[in-house]
């Protein structure tokens, strides 16, 4: 027992307690619940679902968002949440929810730079997390796992045993953690280096190598010269339409960014705030990102650190359409406002890194931002 900031007593079980919790919630949906999926008689037209997710979006940019969507199985799945989520919404479920990723696939893992400086693997995009049942990531990663291990032309039972060992890793992961201190969990990171130093294979290493130096470039020495250039003695992004440009009402998107900017700026305790206060934004493009994320509104800003150190920001905004099909019960309070199925907050940023602003020049920032906000 312990007392709450309002003086009532709470209960906190044990790790013990809920390990059997767990295996008692297993009477009512058990492991071999989740082996199958079965349409239900009233599933929904997939392809209006997907018309339903283009709400919202520039109609300019669905051709690319569906060309991008056709090169493959893999490729479909990653635009195509919507759907999934609305299959997952009929499946047992056990009711733990947890802030949920919301499009867990294996293409959103990737190397970054910690706030340490030090690059680490994990998932990177968090622009549609939502409460949901914890069920629906693990499945969502499984099922990717399956399609991008077909992409790359393994066979099935490759593919199969690939996505039984993910959910073999996630298991006993979270196990892990269950008996783990806190604070332990908070700081836990898989560092990328690890990958190279178990891999199997000499093939192995040297894959996982390449992907150690892809990640490494992704900075602004690597970024910057690439979509910037000078414009009447000014540094400038540089406009390659239709993926990145600057649309006639990109005066009143620039006042928008900066409003999230400063939103964003708010979020951060002062150590960091102070850092970021040196920068100013100096131009600001529209940009096209990924393959769910095509069509709505993503900026990229340049910002300037004075004299001479420069870096970019990414702004989005999204409608969140992955989740919509979730019960109306999925509605949460985040910082004192409703966060419903379907809606974003302008409030929250969901991604950022600051990892060495004061010697590196680039960093990349995205937001959510609600439809009805603006």
């Amino acid at each position: 027992m312990r007392k709450s900031e309002n003086g009532k007593s709470e209960y906190r079980a044990s790790p013990k307690e809920l390990v059997r919790a767990g295996k008692e919630l297993r009477v009512d949906v058990p492991r071999s619940a989740h082996a199958k999926w079965v349409a239900p008689p009233n599933r929904p037209d997939p392809v209006e679902l997907l018309k339903s997710a283009d709400h919202g979006r520039l109609r300019s940019l669905l051709p690319i968002r569906y060309q991008r969507m056709y090169q493959s199985p893999f490729s479909f799945f990653r635009g195509a949440a919507a759907l999934m989520a609305a299959d997952l919404a009929t499946t047992p479920a056990t009711g733990i929810r947890v802030q949920a990723c919301g499009d867990c696939h294996a293409a959103n893992f990737g190397g970054f730079g910690s706030p340490e400086r030090r690059l680490v693997f994990d998932i990177n995009d968090f622009d549609e997390t939502l409460p949901a049942p914890w069920e629906w990531d693990v499945k969502r990663l499984a099922a990717s796992v399956v399609l991008a291990s077909r992409e790359i032309g393994c066979s099935e039972g490759h593919a199969s045993d690939a996505a039984r060992a993910a959910t073999e890793t996630y298991r006993t992961r979270m196990r892990e953690y269950a008996d783990m201190r806190a604070l332990d969990v908070w700081y836990s990171h898989l560092d990328a280096k690890l990958l190279v130093d178990q891999a199997r294979t000499p093939a192995a290493k040297k894959r996982w190598r390449n992907v150690e130096k892809k990640a490494e470039r992704e900075t602004a020495g690597h970024e910057f010269p690439r979509i910037t250039g000078f414009k009447n003695g000014h540094r400038r992004i540089i406009d390659r339409p239709p993926l990145i440009y600057h649309p006639p009402e990109i005066a009143s998107i620039g006042k928008r960014v900066r409003k999230m900017f400063q939103r964003y700026r708010l979020t951060l305790p002062e150590e960091k705030r102070v850092v970021l206060d040196r920068y100013r934004i100096v131009d600001v493009a529209r940009k096209v990102a990924g393959i769910g994320s095509v069509g709505t509104r993503c900026a990229v800003a340049l910002l300037r650190l004075a004299p001479v150190i420069p870096f970019s920001c990414s702004s989005r905004r999204l409608a969140l359409p992955c989740w919509h099909p979730m019960p109306a019960s999925a509605s949460t309070q985040i910082k004192g406002r409703e966060w419903s199925p379907g809606r974003g907050c302008c409030n929250l940023p969901v991604t950022c890194s600051l990892a060495g602003l004061p010697t590196i020049a680039a960093t990349i920032f995205t937001f959510v931002n609600c439809g009805i906000c603006g």
